[in-house]
């Protein structure tokens, strides 16, 4: 019995994106072949070998992909850069995926990509902006241009992060280890830039708190603001290990131990007359260390007892207790609830000339 005759196609083993492209004149068979052998060395998509090929001409592949895949093609160029939004997704994000944001609707994100093939992109998009997202198909190097211009806004915000902007800012808890390990260069200088960013950040928003949360994949910053975490713009994963570190060479805690909790703290000198406290703990969790660092500013605070909240018969308890010469007065109270203001608030009102 007589086998069946092979198609041309079959004989040279081309099937899929290829076969489709030489059917639609886009690439000759030759071509097709050389993509689908040059996407199972490298490992990646017919597509994706298209794409990056010199031999292949893009408008048409755009127009082919839009058709199979059922994405809209669009000319980015058109849409007003007034739309695009705003997003705490890390630059090396968005450049590893070759994706970028560039419109918001509701809960919706609507995500410009050149290989609608790579589904690792909308999904790290997702889990960074925990929204629903759509891709659309915008040409690569207008997707390349409008990265630059996300991380161009982010490093205009990590210029002000020069040593100049810190000539008042001294971190008291450097040690003789932590000054041998920037020495050495096991700290680099964007992340002592960023950590101190990330310290004065959190002061000018009023937070009383500041968590660092590694993930599998990313890289997690809140402030807790009026007792609600706020989530900020964070660096990449690949960073969370020299964050953590640096904080911790600050705070006088061992870096090389990292499978039991630790406790320190430190403080940073804004000026000469302003000094805040840190305490800081951390904790091993299955992607690494997070960090919680508390914030003990009283400089910005009304030391006045009298605004403190205080009932009337609360008020004149509390500073009949202080005024006497001597004995003990426990405050107790959850964290976040005015321990220490209160504290201050009646040290202060003792601080006079007669006592």
């Amino acid at each position: 019995m007589r086998q069946p005759v092979a198609t041309s196609h079959q004989e040279h083993g081309l099937m899929g994106l290829g076969r489709l492209l030489v059917e639609q004149k886009v690439v000759s068979r030759h071509t097709a072949e050389v993509l689908e052998k040059s996407a199972r060395d490298q490992s990646i998509t017919t597509y994706k070998a298209a794409l990056l090929s010199d031999e292949v001409d893009n408008a048409k592949l755009y127009r082919v992909a839009s058709q199979i895949y059922g994405i809209p093609f669009f000319d980015i160029d058109a849409l007003d850069k007034k739309y695009i939004p705003e997003t705490s997704i890390p630059p090396e994000v968005l450049r590893q995926h070759e994706i970028a944001p560039i419109y918001e609707r509701g809960s919706r994100l609507f995500l410009a990509v050149a290989d609608p093939t790579d589904s690792s992109g909308p999904d790290a998009i997702r889990f960074h902006t925990n929204m629903a997202v759509e891709i659309i198909l915008v040409e690569r190097s207008k997707v390349a241009r409008i990265i630059a211009e996300i991380a161009s806004s982010v490093d205009t915000t990590l210029l002000t992060l020069d040593d100049e902007s810190f000539d008042d800012l001294e971190i008291s808890a450097e040690d003789e280890e932590a000054t041998r390990a920037e020495t050495e260069g096991d700290i680099d200088t964007p992340i002592v830039r960023f950590v101190n960013k990330m310290f004065l950040d959190a002061i000018n928003q009023g937070a009383s708190d500041i968590h660092v949360e590694p993930y599998e994949r990313a890289l997690r910053i809140r402030y807790r603001i009026d007792g609600v975490l706020h989530e900020v713009p964070a660096p990449p994963a690949s960073m969370a290990s020299q964050i953590i570190a640096r904080v911790k060479i600050l705070s006088r805690l061992d870096i090389a131990e990292k499978r039991v909790p630790q406790d320190g703290r430190m403080k940073l000198r804004l000026s000469k007359t302003s000094e805040i406290d840190f305490r800081i703990s951390t904790m091993p969790t299955l992607f690494g260390e997070k960090i919680v660092i508390r914030i003990l500013d009283t400089s910005g605070v009304a030391l006045d007892l009298k605004a403190l909240g205080f009932e009337p018969d609360q008020l004149a308890a509390y500073e009949q207790a202080i005024k006497r010469p001597y004995g003990m007065i426990l405050v107790t109270g959850p964290t976040g609830s005015g321990k220490s203001i209160s504290l201050s608030s009646a040290l202060t009102m003792l601080n006079t000339v007669d006592r």
